[in-house]
């Protein structure tokens, strides 16, 4: 049995661990868990993002995050945190120039007919939970989350290559709207309305 509850500012480091382990082979991950924690902590303090933890055992096991509007959550964000968020990103983009490309993406993204919309922008579970009801858990507080935000439809974007989340996505109700290429790999946008 899993408990999910809002995540106070310790469990974001732990979020942050989780995302750089268990989304090893994502951008974000590569800029390393300083990083994702302000990230995770800004995300958690906006009025329009959140960010949830599964629990099992007193232990956090898990972590989805959302924001309502997207775009204004990851503006703020990085409005407030970015002389932190720049350090951090910088530091390990000189630590490894292959990330540059990746960055200089990330900065011209454009999210098109989707900016400003309803967005789960990460979920993730320690391995040695995964298959065991903590995903579907996560996701089913995340639709309660956004149900309450009077929120109707929202959209993710996951890696093509990543056929294990897709499924789980496509388990739970996703279609796919749309392949796009962000940050130099192939992704799939897919998205549900709220239940």
């Amino acid at each position: 049995m899993y408990i999910v509850r809002r995540a106070c500012a310790a469990d974001c480091t732990v979020a942050a661990a989780l995302h750089a382990c268990e989304l090893h082979g994502e951008f974000l991950s590569s800029l390393g868990t300083h990083f994702l924690t302000v990230l995770y902590r800004g995300i958690n303090a906006h009025p329009d993002g959140f960010v949830l933890v599964a629990e099992r055992n007193g232990m956090v096991i898990g972590f989805v995050s959302g924001a309502t509007n997207s775009t204004i959550v990851s503006s703020e964000v990085i409005r407030l945190n970015w002389i932190v968020l720049a350090f951090w990103s910088g530091f390990h983009i000189l630590a490894n120039l292959k990330l540059l490309p990746a960055a200089l993406a990330a900065l011209k993204h454009v999210e098109g007919q989707y900016a400003g919309q309803a967005e789960l922008l990460a979920i993730a579970v320690a391995a040695t939970a995964q298959n065991k009801g903590a995903g579907k858990a996560l996701l089913t507080a995340f639709q309660r989350e956004m149900r309450l935000r009077n929120v109707q439809f929202f959209h993710l974007i996951v890696a093509e290559r990543n056929t294990k989340a897709r499924s789980f996505y496509e388990r739970n109700g996703f279609e796919l709207l749309e392949r796009i290429s962000l940050f130099g790999t192939w992704k799939c946008r897919l998205g549900s309305h709220v239940r």
